[in-house]
């Protein structure tokens, strides 16, 4: 901290004396413009020259040498190699041993019939080397700038030094001066000699690495022209038939008693390898010590979940081997960690990952299928000593036949009709059992194509077909290992916390793990083909000859378009889709839910939401398609002018449904009433909103109408609604006592709320009867038919209780004065024959006919 404190110190008096020279120049300057102007053009054309040195003046040459005092010392601390620069000059040599060795197995490889797998093999070693040769390199290159950087500092303090310390000696300053100043120079020249020891030994080991790196590059070149060359000379016979192959015996012989050198040579690589990448070794051992201590805590909870719940029985299985689950995802997980790993040490993964995904299949596949899983690890012990012989040996070709021979006849036997007929229906039903006979059969094809390409002399085709068949099946058993391992695990986790806390997981758990476990599958299935591409060595192939058709390019008048923008284009729309769908559901299932919001606010912030995500997936598929944006400006521009005259309907209607959104007069599960329809809104789209009537028909009602018109919403601001119910007693009761039996039944109905109170009131006397009128509210608008129906079946029961009646209409007719012959007819037709009344006497007027009506 201290030196620190002195080297920003010394910094600012080192900035000051600068700036005192500057100014001491620009005076000297001026003066000098002022006493010749004559001199003008001279200096201006001398303007390009370079800039003139710095003079320190003889006052501040005391302070100006303890400033560079300080900042040589600080140069000379920093020229002590780093750790990494000392760790890159230790493991050059080792580095060139290696790179020697793998050299010469590349000049053999080369001068012999090897297999494309070790081909593959060589050319990953090399990556790896030029992995370290490109790390080394970066290190190298940041310490040699910083090296040219102080020699350029040292060059411009050693020139200003120098023109101060004659500018002392002329104007004749002390002794003492002088030699401070020559002891600058002095410190100044030495420092400089170490900085370039320093940088010629980093410019060394640049070079030596520069070195490394062509010749590397020079070797993956001709692997590559060589594995293209076998590639091509697959279907031509570079051996003699198995029975003409005695003659060369000598030489094989020979070959054979050497199986130690590559041996020893495959053990280097791997602990070379293994030394070079400790820091990704170690990341992935915490990562597999990790993973299975968190199997072993969680299998006492899932066993605990297990016995609530026996359906996930089928699922925790995987807790009861947490050593062989992460063993093999640990080799799953090892090439994205571990990358330009030498082939054999992939293969000793591949070794240690077998057993694992055995004692994992054996719990999850039929008994009388477990053979296959045996045999597959036999077969890839055989296939790796038999590599182990050379490929150009006798015997190792006899070998290769057996096993393979040996394969046929094993497969023949396992893949026996009346061998599967004895399998229950369960497992023979099964897509996967019946995927696996598909890809068994098609391997036995491969394996006897092989075996008669070995015998008839196309050793190189028949090792070939025989290690991409067998890669594709050690992929294939392993990776479905894995899946089914992934789909237990993903089953557990969508029934134990923390997911289950989840309302989506609650909510839509079956339909979570239909869509999961689908994923997998096809996500296994295009890394499986992709895998057995790869063996085959067609994956390139194909993947170009698709690339190239998808790049091939169509003029549309001046727009140019490829098969793969159109594709783009709608793929990264989909994805945009996808990804809106899936936030929205995120969003309304557990997020809106845990937060206090305002009715209507979720809706509009899922659906601004919605429409952001939709214009970028939009212009991410323009930028996509490789289309100029500038064109699309003027589209956007055209498009507006059109919108602005031939859409304006569908802007309004756009327009208005931003505005329903933000200003919410209406939200999603309202109740409104139009002019002419009236039911509950059930979306709110970009042009129209779903309106679903109480009859039960959809409406589509266009957004500007339900802005410029006028709408009755009856839950805006709350989603209460008013009952009222009018009814009329007779005459005779008590108006109070009917009051109180109306609120009383009204307060007993349980959906009747009690703020704001039920009310009833007399309304006044009627023809037939007392008035009277109940008023109550509810706090389920939906809900005000059945509340009212009710009420109505409680108050009739009610007021029968009470023994109150209800009124009727009621008529008495006076006859004053009728027709004898009609009297008599009337009474002929009502069957009886009452007693003549009195005659009522008549009033004064005269005679007349009418009637008159009097409430009973």
């Amino acid at each position: 901290m201290l030196n620190l404190i002195t080297l920003l110190r010394s910094g600012r008096m080192l900035l000051l004396l600068l700036l005192l020279n500057s100014l001491g120049a620009f005076t000297h300057a001026a003066a000098a413009s002022l006493l010749a102007p004559a001199a003008a053009p001279a200096a201006s054309a001398a303007s390009d020259a370079p800039p003139p040195v710095k003079v320190i003046a003889v006052p501040n040459i005391a302070a100006a040498a303890e400033t560079v005092d300080a900042l040589l010392r600080d140069i000379v601390a920093g020229l002590a190699p780093t750790a990494k620069v000392t760790t890159i000059g230790r493991e050059l040599a080792a580095f060139g041993r290696d790179f020697d060795a793998t050299e010469k197995e590349t000049r053999l490889a080369l001068g012999a019939i090897y297999s494309q797998e070790q081909l593959g093999g060589l050319d990953t070693r090399w990556l790896s080397l030029l992995a370290r040769l490109g790390d080394w390199e970066k290190t190298l290159t940041s310490r040699a700038v910083l090296l040219e950087g102080n020699l350029t500092q040292l060059d411009a303090l050693q020139q200003t030094w120098q023109a101060t310390r004659g500018a002392a000696r002329d104007s004749g300053a002390p002794e003492a001066v002088q030699e401070r100043a020559n002891a600058v120079l002095s410190e100044i020249k030495r420092v400089q000699g170490l900085v370039n020891a320093a940088r010629d030994q980093i410019l060394t080991l640049q070079a030596q690495a520069s070195r490394f790196e062509t010749r590397a590059s020079e070797q993956r070149a001709q692997i590559k022209r060589a594995t293209e060359a076998a590639l091509e000379g697959l279907l031509l016979r570079d051996s003699v038939p198995i029975w003409s192959a005695g003659s060369s015996g000598g030489v094989q012989i020979e070959r054979w008693q050497d199986v130690s050198s590559p041996l020893r040579a495959n053990g280097d690589a791997i602990v070379q390898y293994l030394q070079s990448s400790q820091l990704r070794g170690i990341f992935l051992v915490l990562l597999a010590a990790l993973f299975l201590v968190g199997l072993w805590r969680v299998r006492t909870q899932v066993r605990r979940r297990t016995e609530a719940d026996p359906e996930l029985a089928g699922s925790a299985w995987v807790f009861e081997h947490p050593g062989a689950i992460t063993l093999l995802l640990m080799t799953i997980v090892s090439p994205w960690v571990l990358v330009y790993a030498p082939r054999q040490f992939n293969l000793l993964l591949l070794t240690l990952a077998l057993p694992p995904t055995i004692l994992i299949l054996r719990r999850l596949i039929h008994r009388n299928l477990v053979a296959f899983l045996y045999a597959l690890l036999l077969l890839h012990v055989m296939d790796q000593m038999r590599e182990m012989f050379g490929a150009a040996v006798l015997w190792e070709r006899l070998v290769l036949e057996l096993q393979l021979a040996g394969t046929l006849l094993f497969l023949f036997w396992f893949l026996r009709p009346q061998r599967l007929a004895r399998m229950p229906a369960s497992v023979t039903g099964d897509a996967d059992f019946k995927w696996s006979l598909h890809v068994a059969r098609a391997a036995m094809l491969v394996f006897a194509a092989a075996l008669a390409a070995e015998v008839l002399g196309y050793s190189q085709l028949g090792h070939f077909l025989n290690a991409g068949v067998l890669g594709a099946l050690y992929s294939g058993v392993i990776l479905y290992a894995a899946l089914r391992a992934f789909v237990s695990l993903s089953t557990l986790a969508l029934h134990t916390w923390p997911l289950r806390s989840l309302a989506m997981v609650r909510h839509y758990q079956p339909l979570l793990e239909r869509r999961l476990h689908r994923a997998a599958h096809w996500l296994i299935l295009g890394w499986w083909i992709w895998i057995t591409l790869d063996a085959f060595a067609v994956r390139k192939p194909i993947f170009d000859s698709v690339l190239a058709i998808l790049a091939s390019k169509s003029a549309i008048g001046a727009l140019h378009i490829s098969l793969g923008d159109v594709l783009a284009f709608g793929g990264t729309i989909w994805a945009a889709f996808l990804l809106s769908r899936l936030v929205r559901f995120v969003l309304e299932e557990d997020v809106f839910p845990r937060i206090a919001l305002a009715r209507g606010i979720p809706y509009a912030l899922s659906m601004v939401l919605h429409y952001v995500l939709l214009l970028t997936g939009f212009i991410l598929a323009i930028v996509a398609t490789g289309v100029d944006l500038d064109r699309f400006t003027i589209l956007i521009s055209a498009f507006g002018v059109g919108a602005g005259f031939g859409l304006q309907g569908l802007v309004n209607n756009f327009m208005s449904g931003l505005v329903l959104l933000f200003e919410r007069p209406i939200k999603v599960g309202d109740a409104i009433e139009t002019a002419q329809r009236s039911g509950e809104i059930k979306s709110i789209g970009i042009r129209a909103s779903i309106l679903r009537t109480w009859d039960g028909a959809e409406v589509v009602v266009p957004n500007a109408s339900l802005i410029s018109n006028e709408v009755v919403n009856w839950t805006l601001s709350d989603r209460q609604r008013r009952i009222e119910i009018p009814l009329g007693v007779a005459y005779g009761n008590d108006p109070e006592q009917v009051i109180a039996l109306l609120v009383g039944v009204a307060t007993a109905h349980p959906e009747v709320l009690d703020a704001p109170a039920p009310d009833a009131f007399f309304e006044g006397f009627g023809a037939d009867g007392l008035n009277f009128r109940l008023r109550c509210w509810t706090g389920q608008y939906d809900r005000s038919s059945p509340i009212r129906s009710a009420l109505c079946v409680a108050i009739s029961k009610a007021l029968a209780g009470a023994a109150i009646e209800m009124p009727f209409p009621q008529r008495d007719l006076h006859l004053r004065s009728m027709d004898g012959g009609m009297l008599k007819q009337l009474r002929s037709a009502l069957h009886e024959e009452p007693p003549v009344p009195a005659p009522t006497p008549l009033p004064p007027s005269p005679p007349a006919a009418g009637a008159s009506g009097a409430a009973g």
